[in-house]
């Protein structure tokens, strides 16, 4: 699965948590995934004053789609059984 981000980059990962590891590898950010998800829920709102969820990975990136920052393709992604 990946996501793309507005200027077109893609970062990949084969589950919700290491999509989000690597989308705050691709940063200059020295912070936990954690730390990391909760500075973003507040600069989005700060910048336009949306309100995300970042209570785990999937819900993360879903939020960070619904309000147009990202887009998600996860017609590869693993399944937990």
């Amino acid at each position: 699965m990946y996501i793309v981000l507005k200027n077109g980059k893609r970062i990949y990962g084969r589950s919700w948590d290491e999509l989000v590891l690597n989308l705050k590898h691709s940063t200059y950010f020295k912070q936990s995934v954690d730390e990391y998800m909760k500075g973003v829920a507040e600069r989005a709102k700060i910048f336009d004053r949306s309100e995300i969820q970042y209570n785990n990975s999937e819900t993360f990136l879903r939020e960070l789609e619904r309000i147009g920052i990202v887009s998600l393709d996860t017609s590869k992604i693993r399944r937990i059984k």
